[in-house]
Formats: C-alpha cells, structure tokens, sequence
C-alpha cells in the first residue's frame, strides 16, 4: 500500500518536473534578481520602493542571491516586487523520480547483502581475534594465541 502510494506520488511528481528535464538552467554569476531587474529595465530604486527598503538593501539581496545565501522567503518577495513568480524544482540530474528511486533501492540491498554477509558469522576468525584481543587487554587469556 505504501510503495504503490510512494510510486502515484512518484509518476506525478515526474510530469510536473517534465518541463525541467532535459533544459541545464544556468544562471549567470550575478544571479537572477539582477539579471531579471537588468532585463527589465528595472532601476534599483523601483525595486527598493515595491520593497519599502533602503536601495543598498536590494544590492544586498542581488549579491546574497548570486551567494546562493537568500532566504527563499526573500527571494519570493523580490521577485513579485519585479512583476515575476518564483519557481524552484528539485530535479534528478538524470532520468526520472522513478528510474532514481529504483536505483537507490538497488544500492540499498546491495548494502543491505554486504552487511548481512559481515554479520552472518561468515568470519569467525576476525572475530575471534578480535574478541581474543579484548580478553588479553582484561588480563585473560584464551589459550588460542
């Protein structure tokens, strides 16, 4: 029930991603309030007074944007003071939720077989010296040395 639950979600996070996928979005060293404002014909002083803050303010913002330090909560605000909407993705590098999804799970039993064989008594020698090592460190010896 909660994997097919897991996999609904999956497929239609996939399609709202859709649009992303394929397209390397690459914003410039300046950010994307800068390079918005710029391509709009914005003045700092427009953008501070939407804002009702100081003009140094919206370079602070600009720079912490470019910083990738902003607040999304203040990138928000800044952008709908320009006239635009914020719109942020997390987007698998390649493939799709489900192909990552798939390939995490691969991953995690091929973990889960190593730790199993680590454990199963597969190396009792290791083991045993080890345990045999604690023991000599208490004062008690095990003849096996």
């Amino acid at each position: 029930m909660r994997s097919e639950l897991r996999r609904r979600v999956r497929r239609d996070l996939d399609e709202e991603l859709r649009v992303f996928r394929g397209n390397k979005v690459r914003r410039s060293k300046w950010g994307w309030l800068r390079g918005v404002r710029q391509a709009l014909g914005m003045r700092v002083a427009e953008v501070a007074w939407r804002l009702k803050m100081g003009k140094s303010e919206v370079y602070r913002l600009e720079m912490s944007e470019a910083r990738e330090t902003i607040t999304l909560k203040k990138l928000r605000a800044t952008a709908e003071a320009m006239g635009c909407e914020l719109v942020y993705a997390v987007v698998p590098r390649q493939g799709t939720l489900e192909d990552l999804a798939g390939a995490l799970e691969t991953e995690r039993r091929k973990h889960k077989r190593g730790r199993r064989k680590r454990l199963s008594g597969n190396d009792p020698y290791g083991f045993l010296k080890t345990l045999d090592t604690v023991l000599a460190l208490a004062g008690w010896h095990t003849g096996r040395h």
